[in-house]
């Protein structure tokens, strides 16, 4: 059994990046300036073993929510300092920027239909989780 080949393979992760970046420009270029020094292959984030950005659930939810929340106040290691960590972007990126944001991630990565309305839902989720 040890040299069977799996029953299962499982399906390649989504990367449409040409695709996201000519529906949503600015949401590549900010995702270029504040994201892929820590999320694109090759990164010390990555060569660190911290999870792809597509293995993560919140690309592949019904709504934006979690996504964005991520985006607006980051992740802290839940036990030790040997978790993800990653900034919040509250404070440096207005509603329209996250939304391009979401919106060129979930194109690239997301398995789902495109998200509406995500200026709106930044607004929300802005004022949840304050």
């Amino acid at each position: 059994m040890r040299d069977a080949p799996a029953a299962r393979v499982e399906p390649p992760l989504p990367d449409r990046r040409a695709l996201a970046s000519q529906r949503h420009p600015d949401g590549a270029r900010l995702y270029d300036g504040a994201c892929a020094v820590c999320h694109e292959p090759g990164a010390a984030m990555m060569v660190a073993g911290r999870p792809a950005l597509p293995l993560g659930t919140p690309l592949h939810e019904d709504n934006p929510r979690d996504t964005i929340q991520i985006i607006l106040q980051g992740l802290r290691p839940p036990v030790s300092a040997h978790g993800p960590y990653m900034p919040a972007y509250a404070d440096a990126l207005d509603d329209r920027q996250v939304a391009q944001i979401v919106a060129y991630l979930q194109a690239r990565h997301g398995t789902g239909p495109a998200w509406k309305d995500l200026e709106k839902d930044v607004a929300k989720a802005r004022e949840e989780g304050e």
